[in-house]
Protein backbone atom coordinates (compact mmCIF):
# COMPACT_ATOMS: atom_id res chain seq x y z
CA UNK A 1 0.00 0.00 0.00
CA UNK A 2 1.53 3.42 -0.72
CA UNK A 3 1.70 5.72 1.29
CA UNK A 4 -0.79 8.14 -0.16
CA UNK A 5 -3.33 5.77 0.60
CA UNK A 6 -2.62 6.06 4.32
CA UNK A 7 -4.39 7.98 6.77
CA UNK A 8 -0.74 9.69 7.72
CA UNK A 9 -0.89 11.47 4.75
CA UNK A 10 -3.98 13.54 5.18
CA UNK A 11 -3.65 17.41 5.69
CA UNK A 12 -5.66 20.31 7.22
CA UNK A 13 -8.47 21.52 4.48
CA UNK A 14 -7.00 18.86 2.03
CA UNK A 15 -10.02 18.20 -0.37
CA UNK A 16 -8.86 15.76 -2.83
CA UNK A 17 -7.41 12.66 -0.91
CA UNK A 18 -7.75 8.81 -1.38
CA UNK A 19 -7.07 6.21 1.64
CA UNK A 20 -7.94 2.33 1.71
CA UNK A 21 -9.14 1.81 5.01
CA UNK A 22 -11.45 -0.78 6.73
CA UNK A 23 -14.82 0.25 8.80
CA UNK A 24 -14.33 -0.71 12.34
CA UNK A 25 -17.43 0.91 13.74
CA UNK A 26 -20.72 1.91 11.87
CA UNK A 27 -22.59 4.29 14.43
CA UNK A 28 -26.39 4.84 14.62
CA UNK A 29 -27.56 7.47 12.31
CA UNK A 30 -28.61 10.54 14.72
CA UNK A 31 -31.31 13.07 13.92
CA UNK A 32 -30.41 16.75 15.03
CA UNK A 33 -32.63 18.29 17.78
CA UNK A 34 -34.23 20.49 15.33
CA UNK A 35 -35.51 17.51 13.43
CA UNK A 36 -33.96 19.07 10.45
CA UNK A 37 -30.79 16.82 9.58
CA UNK A 38 -29.03 13.84 10.41
CA UNK A 39 -25.59 12.94 11.09
CA UNK A 40 -23.66 8.93 11.06
CA UNK A 41 -19.80 8.94 11.94
CA UNK A 42 -17.83 5.88 10.53
CA UNK A 43 -14.38 4.67 12.29
CA UNK A 44 -11.86 3.91 9.80
CA UNK A 45 -8.50 1.98 10.41
CA UNK A 46 -5.64 1.69 7.80
CA UNK A 47 -3.15 -1.10 7.23
CA UNK A 48 -0.84 0.32 10.04
CA UNK A 49 -3.35 0.84 12.73
CA UNK A 50 -3.86 4.21 12.29
CA UNK A 51 -7.61 5.56 12.76
CA UNK A 52 -9.76 8.51 11.66
CA UNK A 53 -13.54 9.76 12.05
CA UNK A 54 -15.31 9.72 8.98
CA UNK A 55 -19.08 12.04 9.44
CA UNK A 56 -21.95 12.28 6.94
CA UNK A 57 -24.74 14.09 7.07
CA UNK A 58 -28.01 13.98 5.55
CA UNK A 59 -27.97 13.16 1.88
CA UNK A 60 -24.64 11.64 1.91
CA UNK A 61 -25.67 9.58 4.07
CA UNK A 62 -28.79 8.39 1.61
CA UNK A 63 -25.68 7.73 -0.73
CA UNK A 64 -23.72 5.31 1.23
CA UNK A 65 -25.34 4.09 4.08
CA UNK A 66 -26.33 0.69 2.20
CA UNK A 67 -23.38 -0.18 0.76
CA UNK A 68 -21.58 0.13 3.88
CA UNK A 69 -20.32 -2.84 6.26
CA UNK A 70 -18.37 -3.45 9.31
CA UNK A 71 -15.08 -4.96 8.75
CA UNK A 72 -15.37 -4.64 5.00
CA UNK A 73 -11.84 -2.23 3.36
CA UNK A 74 -12.91 0.50 1.12
CA UNK A 75 -11.37 3.28 -0.89
CA UNK A 76 -12.29 6.54 0.61
CA UNK A 77 -11.86 9.78 -1.64
CA UNK A 78 -11.87 13.82 -1.60
CA UNK A 79 -14.17 15.68 1.07
CA UNK A 80 -13.45 17.91 3.86
CA UNK A 81 -9.93 16.99 6.40
CA UNK A 82 -11.46 18.94 9.72
CA UNK A 83 -8.86 19.78 12.72
CA UNK A 84 -10.68 17.93 15.75
CA UNK A 85 -12.19 19.16 18.86
CA UNK A 86 -9.80 18.69 21.09
CA UNK A 87 -12.34 19.15 23.64
CA UNK A 88 -14.01 15.47 22.86
CA UNK A 89 -12.24 12.31 22.53
CA UNK A 90 -12.05 11.63 19.50
CA UNK A 91 -9.43 8.45 17.67
CA UNK A 92 -6.98 10.66 15.80
CA UNK A 93 -5.10 13.19 17.21
CA UNK A 94 -5.26 16.11 14.68
CA UNK A 95 -7.64 15.27 11.96
CA UNK A 96 -11.60 13.71 11.49
CA UNK A 97 -12.95 13.53 7.73
CA UNK A 98 -16.26 15.17 6.29
CA UNK A 99 -17.49 13.08 3.67
CA UNK A 100 -19.28 15.09 1.31
CA UNK A 101 -20.90 15.57 -2.09
CA UNK A 102 -17.40 15.40 -4.09
CA UNK A 103 -16.59 12.24 -1.88
CA UNK A 104 -16.38 9.20 -3.04
CA UNK A 105 -16.27 5.26 -1.22
CA UNK A 106 -15.64 2.35 -3.55
CA UNK A 107 -15.08 -1.82 -2.19
CA UNK A 108 -11.63 -1.93 -2.46
CA UNK A 109 -10.41 -5.19 -4.68
CA UNK A 110 -7.33 -6.03 -2.58
CA UNK A 111 -5.22 -5.05 0.16
CA UNK A 112 -8.05 -6.15 2.94
CA UNK A 113 -6.91 -5.07 6.19
CA UNK A 114 -7.15 -7.17 9.24
CA UNK A 115 -8.09 -5.34 12.54
CA UNK A 116 -5.35 -4.25 15.03
CA UNK A 117 -6.23 -4.53 18.71
CA UNK A 118 -2.64 -4.17 20.56
CA UNK A 119 -3.68 -1.00 21.98
CA UNK A 120 -6.93 -2.71 24.33
CA UNK A 121 -6.85 -1.79 27.79
CA UNK A 122 -8.11 -4.24 30.87
CA UNK A 123 -10.27 -3.00 33.74
CA UNK A 124 -6.32 -2.82 35.83
CA UNK A 125 -5.02 -0.31 33.02
CA UNK A 126 -7.96 1.72 33.36
CA UNK A 127 -8.01 1.75 37.16
CA UNK A 128 -4.80 3.19 36.81
CA UNK A 129 -5.32 5.74 34.88
CA UNK A 130 -9.27 6.72 34.81
CA UNK A 131 -9.58 9.92 33.31
CA UNK A 132 -7.89 8.69 29.79
CA UNK A 133 -10.15 7.60 27.49
CA UNK A 134 -9.50 3.95 26.60
CA UNK A 135 -10.86 0.91 24.10
CA UNK A 136 -11.92 -2.44 25.86
CA UNK A 137 -13.15 -5.74 24.84
CA UNK A 138 -15.16 -7.53 27.86
CA UNK A 139 -17.47 -10.13 27.87
CA UNK A 140 -21.56 -9.41 29.06
CA UNK A 141 -22.19 -11.23 32.00
CA UNK A 142 -25.45 -9.26 33.15
CA UNK A 143 -27.33 -6.25 31.86
CA UNK A 144 -29.80 -4.17 33.97
CA UNK A 145 -33.31 -2.53 32.67
CA UNK A 146 -32.76 1.13 31.56
CA UNK A 147 -33.19 3.61 34.15
CA UNK A 148 -33.95 7.37 34.34
CA UNK A 149 -32.30 9.64 37.32
CA UNK A 150 -32.19 13.02 37.17
CA UNK A 151 -29.51 15.53 38.39
CA UNK A 152 -29.70 17.24 41.74
CA UNK A 153 -28.22 20.70 40.82
CA UNK A 154 -30.42 21.44 38.07
CA UNK A 155 -32.94 18.05 37.72
CA UNK A 156 -31.58 17.36 34.17
CA UNK A 157 -32.83 14.00 32.92
CA UNK A 158 -30.19 11.28 32.53
CA UNK A 159 -31.21 7.62 30.72
CA UNK A 160 -28.26 5.27 32.16
CA UNK A 161 -28.01 1.14 32.25
CA UNK A 162 -25.85 -0.66 33.97
CA UNK A 163 -24.04 -3.94 32.60
CA UNK A 164 -22.24 -6.29 34.18
CA UNK A 165 -19.07 -7.26 32.40
CA UNK A 166 -15.67 -9.41 33.02
CA UNK A 167 -12.55 -8.87 30.67
CA UNK A 168 -9.49 -10.96 29.46
CA UNK A 169 -8.14 -11.09 33.13
CA UNK A 170 -11.42 -12.56 34.47
CA UNK A 171 -11.88 -9.18 36.08
CA UNK A 172 -15.52 -8.56 36.96
CA UNK A 173 -16.89 -4.95 36.65
CA UNK A 174 -20.00 -2.59 36.52
CA UNK A 175 -20.05 -0.80 32.82
CA UNK A 176 -22.71 1.84 32.95
CA UNK A 177 -24.42 3.35 30.05
CA UNK A 178 -25.26 6.35 29.05
CA UNK A 179 -28.12 8.39 26.48
CA UNK A 180 -28.24 7.27 23.32
CA UNK A 181 -25.69 3.91 24.31
CA UNK A 182 -28.18 2.59 27.23
CA UNK A 183 -30.93 2.99 24.79
CA UNK A 184 -30.19 1.46 21.29
CA UNK A 185 -27.01 -0.65 21.84
CA UNK A 186 -28.02 -1.62 25.56
CA UNK A 187 -31.14 -2.67 24.47
CA UNK A 188 -29.42 -5.16 21.87
CA UNK A 189 -27.45 -6.31 24.61
CA UNK A 190 -30.65 -7.01 26.33
CA UNK A 191 -32.32 -8.91 23.53
CA UNK A 192 -28.98 -11.40 23.36
CA UNK A 193 -28.25 -11.38 27.50
CA UNK A 194 -29.11 -15.22 26.75
CA UNK A 195 -25.96 -15.37 24.30
CA UNK A 196 -22.17 -15.07 25.06
CA UNK A 197 -22.30 -11.48 24.28
CA UNK A 198 -18.65 -10.01 23.13
CA UNK A 199 -18.77 -5.81 23.62
CA UNK A 200 -15.59 -3.65 22.10
CA UNK A 201 -15.99 -0.59 23.87
CA UNK A 202 -14.15 2.43 22.87
CA UNK A 203 -13.34 6.03 24.78
CA UNK A 204 -14.21 4.58 28.33
CA UNK A 205 -13.39 5.99 30.65
CA UNK A 206 -13.28 5.02 34.86
CA UNK A 207 -15.13 6.32 37.68
CA UNK A 208 -15.11 5.71 41.85
CA UNK A 209 -18.95 5.72 42.60
CA UNK A 210 -19.48 3.42 45.73
CA UNK A 211 -16.62 1.51 44.33
CA UNK A 212 -14.64 1.23 40.97
CA UNK A 213 -16.72 1.47 37.24
CA UNK A 214 -16.15 1.85 33.99
CA UNK A 215 -18.29 4.79 32.13
CA UNK A 216 -18.99 5.85 28.45
CA UNK A 217 -18.86 9.18 27.52
CA UNK A 218 -20.24 11.00 24.91
CA UNK A 219 -17.47 9.97 22.29
CA UNK A 220 -17.99 6.42 22.97
CA UNK A 221 -18.73 3.88 20.49
CA UNK A 222 -19.43 0.47 20.77
CA UNK A 223 -19.15 -2.47 19.14
CA UNK A 224 -21.24 -6.07 19.58
CA UNK A 225 -19.63 -8.93 18.50
CA UNK A 226 -16.67 -7.54 16.75
CA UNK A 227 -14.96 -10.11 14.80
CA UNK A 228 -11.58 -9.48 16.32
CA UNK A 229 -8.89 -12.22 17.59
CA UNK A 230 -9.24 -11.16 21.37
CA UNK A 231 -13.16 -11.87 20.64
CA UNK A 232 -12.45 -15.75 20.55
CA UNK A 233 -9.80 -15.50 22.92
CA UNK A 234 -12.44 -13.81 25.52
CA UNK A 235 -15.21 -16.38 24.17
CA UNK A 236 -12.73 -19.51 24.61
CA UNK A 237 -12.44 -18.51 28.41
CA UNK A 238 -16.18 -17.51 28.57
CA UNK A 239 -16.86 -21.02 29.85
CA UNK A 240 -14.74 -20.73 32.90
CA UNK A 241 -15.43 -17.14 33.46
CA UNK A 242 -19.21 -17.78 33.77
CA UNK A 243 -19.12 -20.55 36.03
CA UNK A 244 -16.78 -18.43 38.04
CA UNK A 245 -19.51 -15.77 38.30
CA UNK A 246 -22.24 -17.92 38.97
CA UNK A 247 -19.86 -19.49 41.80
CA UNK A 248 -19.01 -16.17 43.22
CA UNK A 249 -22.79 -15.16 43.50
CA UNK A 250 -24.18 -18.46 44.30
CA UNK A 251 -25.44 -17.40 47.69
CA UNK A 252 -28.10 -15.02 45.76
CA UNK A 253 -29.71 -18.13 44.09
CA UNK A 254 -31.82 -18.59 46.84
CA UNK A 255 -33.36 -22.09 46.27
CA UNK A 256 -36.99 -21.75 46.44
CA UNK A 257 -40.49 -22.75 45.00
CA UNK A 258 -42.63 -21.16 42.47
CA UNK A 259 -45.36 -20.03 44.50
CA UNK A 260 -42.56 -17.92 46.50
CA UNK A 261 -41.62 -16.89 42.55
CA UNK A 262 -44.62 -15.98 41.26
CA UNK A 263 -45.72 -14.00 44.13
CA UNK A 264 -42.45 -12.34 45.75
CA UNK A 265 -42.62 -8.37 45.85
CA UNK A 266 -40.46 -6.88 43.43
CA UNK A 267 -40.71 -3.40 41.89
CA UNK A 268 -40.22 -3.05 38.19
CA UNK A 269 -37.63 -3.33 36.58
CA UNK A 270 -35.71 -5.24 39.58
CA UNK A 271 -33.93 -8.28 39.07
CA UNK A 272 -33.76 -11.16 41.29
CA UNK A 273 -32.31 -14.63 40.99
CA UNK A 274 -33.42 -17.92 42.31
CA UNK A 275 -33.22 -21.78 41.79
CA UNK A 276 -35.95 -24.04 41.66
CA UNK A 277 -37.04 -27.73 41.38
CA UNK A 278 -39.61 -28.20 38.95
CA UNK A 279 -41.58 -30.56 36.67
CA UNK A 280 -41.17 -29.71 33.10
CA UNK A 281 -44.95 -30.64 31.84
CA UNK A 282 -44.93 -29.32 28.71
CA UNK A 283 -45.07 -26.30 26.27
CA UNK A 284 -46.70 -23.12 25.97
CA UNK A 285 -46.69 -22.00 22.63
CA UNK A 286 -47.46 -23.53 18.83
CA UNK A 287 -45.57 -23.42 16.16
CA UNK A 288 -41.41 -23.66 15.94
CA UNK A 289 -39.44 -23.95 18.74
CA UNK A 290 -37.06 -21.41 16.71
CA UNK A 291 -36.92 -18.09 15.07
CA UNK A 292 -34.70 -16.50 12.11
CA UNK A 293 -31.99 -14.65 14.60
CA UNK A 294 -30.17 -11.88 12.96
CA UNK A 295 -26.35 -12.61 13.35
CA UNK A 296 -25.36 -9.18 14.37
CA UNK A 297 -27.64 -8.34 17.40
CA UNK A 298 -30.02 -11.84 17.78
CA UNK A 299 -33.15 -10.15 17.09
CA UNK A 300 -35.80 -11.43 14.95
CA UNK A 301 -35.91 -11.08 11.28
CA UNK A 302 -38.81 -11.23 8.89
CA UNK A 303 -38.76 -12.78 5.50
CA UNK A 304 -41.11 -11.09 3.14
CA UNK A 305 -41.09 -12.14 -0.66
CA UNK A 306 -37.98 -13.60 -0.27
CA UNK A 307 -36.38 -10.99 1.41
CA UNK A 308 -34.78 -10.58 4.95
CA UNK A 309 -34.97 -7.48 6.81
CA UNK A 310 -33.44 -6.68 10.34
CA UNK A 311 -35.55 -3.99 11.86
CA UNK A 312 -33.41 -3.28 14.74
CA UNK A 313 -30.02 -2.91 12.61
CA UNK A 314 -31.58 -1.90 9.50
CA UNK A 315 -30.47 -3.57 7.21
CA UNK A 316 -31.80 -5.89 4.21
CA UNK A 317 -30.80 -8.95 3.46
CA UNK A 318 -28.60 -9.16 6.71
CA UNK A 319 -27.21 -12.51 7.80
CA UNK A 320 -29.47 -14.63 9.75
CA UNK A 321 -29.57 -18.09 11.47
CA UNK A 322 -31.77 -20.16 13.26
CA UNK A 323 -31.91 -20.10 17.07
CA UNK A 324 -34.06 -21.71 19.82
CA UNK A 325 -36.65 -19.66 21.62
CA UNK A 326 -39.34 -21.68 23.82
CA UNK A 327 -41.83 -21.24 26.20
CA UNK A 328 -41.75 -24.18 29.37
CA UNK A 329 -44.93 -25.04 31.51
CA UNK A 330 -43.69 -26.05 34.58
CA UNK A 331 -44.87 -27.10 38.00
CA UNK A 332 -43.85 -28.40 41.62
CA UNK A 333 -46.13 -28.77 44.66
CA UNK A 334 -46.97 -25.35 44.99
CA UNK A 335 -47.88 -23.33 41.75
CA UNK A 336 -46.66 -23.62 37.88
CA UNK A 337 -45.23 -21.12 36.64
CA UNK A 338 -44.00 -20.22 32.36
CA UNK A 339 -40.32 -20.12 31.96
CA UNK A 340 -38.41 -18.48 28.49
CA UNK A 341 -35.60 -20.83 27.59
CA UNK A 342 -33.00 -19.52 25.07
CA UNK A 343 -30.57 -21.03 22.51
CA UNK A 344 -27.93 -22.56 24.51
CA UNK A 345 -30.49 -23.87 27.33
CA UNK A 346 -32.94 -25.13 24.97
CA UNK A 347 -30.12 -27.40 23.24
CA UNK A 348 -28.88 -28.72 26.73
CA UNK A 349 -32.30 -29.99 27.15
CA UNK A 350 -32.98 -31.35 23.67
CA UNK A 351 -29.58 -32.57 23.26
CA UNK A 352 -29.35 -31.20 19.86
CA UNK A 353 -28.50 -28.29 17.86
CA UNK A 354 -31.74 -26.33 16.47
CA UNK A 355 -30.51 -27.44 12.68
CA UNK A 356 -30.77 -31.26 13.28
CA UNK A 357 -34.14 -30.91 14.91
CA UNK A 358 -35.17 -28.06 12.26
CA UNK A 359 -34.56 -31.35 9.92
CA UNK A 360 -36.28 -34.20 11.75
CA UNK A 361 -39.39 -31.94 11.73
CA UNK A 362 -38.95 -31.68 8.02
CA UNK A 363 -38.48 -35.24 7.10
CA UNK A 364 -40.29 -37.14 10.20
CA UNK A 365 -42.78 -35.14 12.06
CA UNK A 366 -43.33 -38.50 14.43
CA UNK A 367 -39.84 -38.60 15.86
CA UNK A 368 -40.10 -34.68 16.06
CA UNK A 369 -42.78 -35.02 18.34
CA UNK A 370 -41.27 -37.84 20.51
CA UNK A 371 -38.17 -35.80 20.94
CA UNK A 372 -40.52 -32.76 22.12
CA UNK A 373 -42.91 -35.79 24.45
CA UNK A 374 -39.54 -36.99 25.55
CA UNK A 375 -38.08 -33.54 27.50
CA UNK A 376 -41.64 -33.57 29.83
CA UNK A 377 -42.24 -35.22 33.31
CA UNK A 378 -38.21 -34.11 33.65
CA UNK A 379 -37.71 -33.37 37.00
CA UNK A 380 -34.80 -30.51 36.71
CA UNK A 381 -32.79 -27.60 38.98
CA UNK A 382 -33.42 -24.59 37.17
CA UNK A 383 -31.64 -20.80 37.80
CA UNK A 384 -33.64 -17.97 36.93
CA UNK A 385 -33.55 -14.58 36.25
CA UNK A 386 -37.18 -12.98 37.15
CA UNK A 387 -38.13 -8.95 36.55
CA UNK A 388 -41.39 -7.34 36.16
CA UNK A 389 -41.73 -5.91 32.99
CA UNK A 390 -44.65 -3.55 31.34
CA UNK A 391 -45.67 -3.62 27.65
CA UNK A 392 -47.78 -1.28 26.59
CA UNK A 393 -50.06 -0.34 29.15
CA UNK A 394 -49.47 -4.34 30.83
CA UNK A 395 -47.49 -5.51 32.97
CA UNK A 396 -45.96 -9.08 33.42
CA UNK A 397 -43.62 -11.26 35.31
CA UNK A 398 -40.84 -12.55 33.05
CA UNK A 399 -38.80 -15.68 34.20
CA UNK A 400 -35.68 -16.77 32.17
CA UNK A 401 -33.86 -19.56 32.35
CA UNK A 402 -29.87 -18.84 33.27
CA UNK A 403 -28.48 -22.79 33.36
CA UNK A 404 -30.33 -26.10 34.06
CA UNK A 405 -28.73 -28.79 35.81
CA UNK A 406 -29.97 -32.33 36.42
CA UNK A 407 -31.05 -33.74 39.99
CA UNK A 408 -27.96 -35.50 41.45
CA UNK A 409 -27.14 -36.34 44.84
CA UNK A 410 -24.50 -33.11 45.80
CA UNK A 411 -27.94 -30.79 44.77
CA UNK A 412 -30.25 -32.93 47.26
CA UNK A 413 -27.68 -32.52 49.87
CA UNK A 414 -27.55 -28.87 49.27
CA UNK A 415 -31.31 -28.17 48.65
CA UNK A 416 -32.48 -28.49 52.24
CA UNK A 417 -29.81 -25.52 53.53
CA UNK A 418 -31.07 -23.13 50.96
CA UNK A 419 -34.57 -24.02 51.93
CA UNK A 420 -34.02 -23.63 55.74
CA UNK A 421 -32.00 -20.09 55.11
CA UNK A 422 -35.48 -19.51 53.04
CA UNK A 423 -37.46 -20.24 56.04
CA UNK A 424 -35.32 -17.99 58.42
Amino acid sequence: MESSNLIKSLSLNQRYWSITAVINQIDPVKMFKSGQGKIQKLTLMDKEGSKIYAIMFNETIDKFHNMLQIGKTYIFSNGQIKAINKDFYNVNENFEIILNSISEIQVAITDDIEPVTNNLSVIEDIKSNPNSPSDIILLVLNVSEVRVIYRQTDKKKFVKRDLQVVDLRSEVCTFTLWEGLATVEGKQLEDSRNEKTIILAKGIIGKNFNGFILSTTQSTTLEINPNLPSSKELLDLSNKIIHQHISSVSDTYLMTNLQNINTSEQSLGEVKYYSTRVVIKGLNQEGNLWYNSCSTCKSKISIIDGIANCLKCSKENPEYSLRYLIKLRVEDNSSTAIFTVFDNEVEHLIGMPVTNLEKIKASNIEDYNNIITNICDKELIFSVKVQDKEYGNRSFRSITVQSIKEISDEVIEIEPKRIKLEEL
